[in-house]
C-alpha cells in the first residue's frame, strides 16, 4: 500500500510541476490591462488550488504518516547509513525525498500565492 501512495504523490507531482511552472514563467499583464490581469489571477487561483494545493497537502499528509516510524528507526535500532539495513536505509531515503518534495511544493505554493497577490494588488 505505501508503494502504491508513493507512485501516485510522485506521479501527481509530474504531472502538476510543468503547469505550476508554466503559469510562474508567464509575464505579468500590464496594469492598464485590467481584464488581462483578472484572467491572470483566476489562472494563478486555479493553478494554486488545484496544482500546487494538493501536491502540499499529499507531501505533508506522507510526511505526518511517515514520522513516528522514521523517528521509531532513528531512536530504537542501530541505524547506520554505510553499515546498512536495506529495508531501514531505504525508509530513511524514501522519507528524504517526501521531504524533499514537500519543501519544493511549499515553495511553489507560496510563489503562486505571491504572484496572484502581485497581480491583484
Amino acid at each position: 500500500v505505501i508503494s502504491l501512495i508513493l507512485v501516485f504523490a510522485f506521479v501527481l507531482f509530474d504531472i502538476r510541476y510543468p503547469q505550476i511552472v508554466k503559469q510562474l514563467e508567464k509575464d505579468l499583464p500590464p496594469k492598464d490591462r485590467v481584464k488581462d490581469r483578472e484572467l491572470y489571477a483566476r489562472d494563478l487561483r486555479q493553478t494554486i488550488l488545484l496544482g500546487a494545493l494538493p501536491l502540499v497537502i499529499i507531501y505533508c499528509l506522507l510526511l505526518f504518516l511517515f514520522s513516528p516510524t522514521l523517528i521509531s528507526i532513528l531512536k530504537d535500532t542501530n541505524f547506520q547509513l554505510l553499515q546498512f539495513d536495506f529495508v531501514l536505509t531505504a525508509f530513511v531515503l524514501v522519507y528524504f525525498f517526501i521531504l524533499v518534495f514537500a519543501i519544493w511544493s511549499l515553495y511553489l505554493a507560496f510563489r503562486l500565492v505571491y504572484r496572484r497577490i502581485e497581480v491583484m494588488g
